[in-house]
């Protein structure tokens, strides 16, 4: 579904009773004085930061076979991925 088929969709919908539900829960949030196409945009552009945070990157490098059998045991007794480990581990080093 394109960008503007979404933005279509919810203009065509009337959603006040779950939007009033979601912001009286603390679900949801409304801006004072925001037209739809406000929302909207601010909308787009909050899943477009998540989307460039989460954005990677395939990358080829040489590491000793030791090294990859130390993070693949290390990461099997945390109950995660070994290359998850690795990137937690590179995202750290950044400080």
């Amino acid at each position: 579904m394109k960008k503007s088929m979404d933005v279509d969709f919810y203009k065509k919908h009337d959603f006040g009773d779950e939007m009033r539900e979601a912001v009286e829960s603390g679900r949801g949030f409304v801006g004072e004085n925001m037209t739809p196409d406000q929302f909207f945009a601010m909308a787009r552009a909050r899943s477009e930061a998540r989307k460039a945070e989460k954005a990677s990157k395939a990358v080829t490098i040489r590491i000793p076979v030791r090294v990859i059998e130390g993070y693949k045991k290390k990461a099997a007794s945390d109950g995660v991925g070994y290359q998850t480990l690795m990137n937690e581990v590179l995202e750290a080093a950044l400080g």
